[in-house]
C-alpha cells in the first residue's frame, strides 16, 4: 500500500508512530509518500526518497549528474 503524506517524516524509523510526525511540511507542494506493507502482524513503513539516487536515475535512462525528483521514475501513463 502507498500512502501520500504531507507530514514530517523519519526516514530512518519504519512504524507508523514514529515514521510520520505530527505536523504537517510547511509549504503548499511538499508532498511525500510512503510504502506500507505488513511484517507479521505489524505495519513496516518505508518512506521513499524525495530525491533519486544516481543509480536509480540510470535505471530509468537519465543523467545520474543531475538531480531528479522521485516522481521522475515513475511509467509514464
Amino acid at each position: 500500500m502507498y500512502i501520500v503524506t504531507n507530514r514530517t517524516v523519519d526516514e530512518s524509523k519504519h512504524t507508523e508512530s514514529e515514521a510520520f510526525g505530527s505536523k504537517p511540511i510547511e509549504g503548499p507542494n511538499e508532498l511525500r509518500l510512503a510504502e506500507a506493507s505488513r511484517r507479521r502482524n505489524r505495519w513496516h513503513i518505508d518512506i521513499l526518497p524525495d530525491q533519486i539516487t544516481p543509480q536509480m536515475a540510470k535505471s530509468v535512462d537519465l543523467n545520474p549528474d543531475n538531480t531528479y525528483p522521485a516522481s521522475a521514475t515513475w511509467p509514464a501513463n
